[in-house]
């Protein structure tokens, strides 16, 4: 009986240990198979996340920061590789090839070799900072829909638009302001000389033949030597006033790092702060361009 028993222990023993390679094969699949899923999952859940977040906000659809993060908008102007912090936008970025009326969400996904046609930053004018948190976007909805007062008044709109000019944009400034002085001689609006203003000198005309009725006087503003900024201010007036009541400015200049143009809109009580708004400005696009190891 006993060694019955011993017989039948070590059979027992001899077909347990034969199937350890069995069950060591089962649980490696069955780990194996584990892996594959969470890898897959997480495949999926990344397409889902590129899907929705890194198509950008559309053209026409106004950026909301500070309500989730969101990845920075990417592209490429003219050869440089650029990512722009989505707080930093004022709606989407629009590309070569949509239209920056576009209000569907697009359906590739932008890289860095992706051709930017241009882009539009929105900034407090109190520290060119962009809205950054929930209370910062309530605090611009509320002053953008206010009646009583300016909207550049707070807030300065930058538009930046993708174009090479020959000889890294060294005349183009020039042409800018030979063409509106010319304006005259085609049968447009003829400008006069008036005092200078915060270093630059200033043209003006109020003799309005193309613009709207409730514009009451243009003015024209760049640095002597031509090669800076050009500045134009449109001076409105609401119906039934009999002043002006706004006087709105947009400073141009060329940024051949980025080969863009670069616009800035503004109240005219901001104007004596055109030589550092195009300073900073110059800095903070700057800080968008990529390098080479980075933008891949």
């Amino acid at each position: 009986m006993k060694k019955e028993i011993t017989k039948t222990r070590s059979g027992g023993f001899r077909a347990f240990f034969s199937l350890i390679p069995l069950r060591a094969s089962l649980i490696s699949l069955l780990l194996l198979s584990v892996v594959i899923g969470l890898t897959m999952m997480t495949e999926r859940l990344s397409l889902a996340k590129t899907s929705v977040q890194d198509t950008g906000d559309p053209p026409w659809a106004m950026a909301v920061p500070g309500l989730a993060p969101r990845p920075p908008a990417v592209g490429n102007l003219s050869g440089v590789r650029v990512s722009i912090p989505h707080e930093y936008l004022a709606f989407g970025v629009t590309y070569v090839g949509e239209s920056s009326m576009d209000a569907k969400p697009r359906e590739r996904v932008p890289d860095f070799n992706t051709p930017i046609q241009s882009f539009s930053l929105l900034l407090r004018l109190s520290d060119l900072q962009p809205r950054r948190t929930a209370q910062d976007q309530k605090e611009w909805a509320a002053q953008m829909h206010s009646r009583e007062a300016n909207f550049t008044k707070w807030w300065m709109g930058v538009e930046v638009t993708n174009i090479e000019f020959p000889n890294h944009g060294v005349d183009w400034l020039k042409a800018a302001v030979d063409r509106y002085l010319g304006m005259k001689d085609i049968g447009g609006d003829e400008y006069f000389d008036a005092a200078d203003v915060s270093g630059l000198t200033r043209k003006i005309t109020k003799n309005l033949k193309s613009a709207p009725s409730y514009e009451t006087q243009h003015d024209l503003m760049f640095d002597k030597d031509k090669k800076l900024s050009l500045i134009t201010c449109r001076h409105t007036r609401r119906d039934g006033e009999d002043h002006d009541t706004e006087v709105q400015c947009v400073q141009t200049f060329y940024l051949d790092d980025l080969h863009a143009i670069v616009n800035l809109r503004y109240d005219d009580i901001y104007l004596e702060n055109w030589r550092v708004y195009q300073k900073e400005l110059t800095k903070l696009l700057q800080s968008f361009a990529m390098n080479s190891k980075t933008a891949k």
